[in-house]
């Protein structure tokens, strides 16, 4: 919202000096300005009853000039994580030249691998309630502070994140504006990269393999003995709920499933 990028095309010569201006200041002193900190949340409508609210999915509208400044710092920050190989190997959400089909192709890869190896795959698929809604901004800063991040950045990622507000928008009607105490928002530019820094260390928690997709989790464990690899996997569940319990993120029991591949024909699942 705010002005569009249309407008913003139109005007750029007259703009571009105090724009340039705002976000060499911005990065000066370690300070994002509050005005570009107000979102408009649109519920989205997934499937289901439409009566229930959790059928919904809440997108965030961001300001034009916000997105531009969100921009340049995810690619600073992008630059140093990625660089420094910070980022975990098993993630490949919201990466460079990583996708969902990457993703896929390890564990294809690593499926084909077992059975050459007269192994069955036991697969755990988690999935996670309103992730990005749930992120406490305090636990986040102290991980971007555990990764290297200080001074000015540190002050303008922490200034992003603290005092923001928002107001829900359906139709012609909107409501009272609220502050935001938790969450990336969902809509920004800067909110994914933010989450996938926030889960950079759930793969070192938990043992075996992991793969990763912003908050798409997959957890595989490969072994002959059908039994001790039910026995592993669930050691991994337990590992991982305990990990999420500690971030404060919730896992969906009903979307998180157990699959095992075997060429065997006699599998339980259970």
């Amino acid at each position: 919202f705010g002005m569009s990028n249309i407008l913003i095309k139109n005007i750029i010569e007259d703009i571009s000096f105090p724009l340039s201006y705002l976000i060499n200041w911005m990065f000066t002193v370690g300070t994002f300005p509050q005005c570009l900190k107000i979102t408009i949340t649109v519920p989205v409508f997934k499937k289901g009853d439409k009566s229930c609210i959790n059928n919904y999915r809440p997108i965030s509208l961001i300001a034009v000039v916000s997105k531009i400044i969100e921009r340049l710092l995810k690619k600073q920050m992008e630059y140093f994580f990625e660089n420094n190989r910070i980022l975990n190997p098993a993630q490949y959400g919201f990466r460079s030249k990583l996708s969902t089909i990457k993703a896929l192709e390890n564990v294809i890869s690593t499926v084909l691998e077992s059975f050459e190896n007269k192994e069955e795959v036991a697969t755990l698929l988690l999935d996670l309630s309103k992730a990005f809604d749930l992120v406490p901004h305090s636990e986040l800063i102290d991980k971007l502070k555990y990764y290297g991040v200080e001074g000015r950045e540190l002050s303008l990622l922490t200034s992003y994140l603290s005092d923001r507000y928002q107001f829900v928008k359906v139709g012609d009607q909107r409501s009272d504006l609220q502050c935001v105490r938790n969450g990336v928002p969902q809509g920004s530019v800067l909110g994914p990269f933010l989450f996938v820094i926030f889960v950079n260390d759930l793969p070192d928690f938990v043992p075996n393999k992991s793969i990763l997709y912003a908050d798409d989790t997959t957890l595989l464990s490969s072994n002959k003995d059908s039994m001790l690899n039910k026995v592993i996997i669930n050691y991994m569940k337990e590992r991982s709920f305990l990990w999420f319990d500690a971030n404060k993120l919730s896992v969906n029991d009903e979307k998180t499933e157990e699959i095992v591949f075997s060429l065997s024909s006699k599998v339980d699942s259970k």
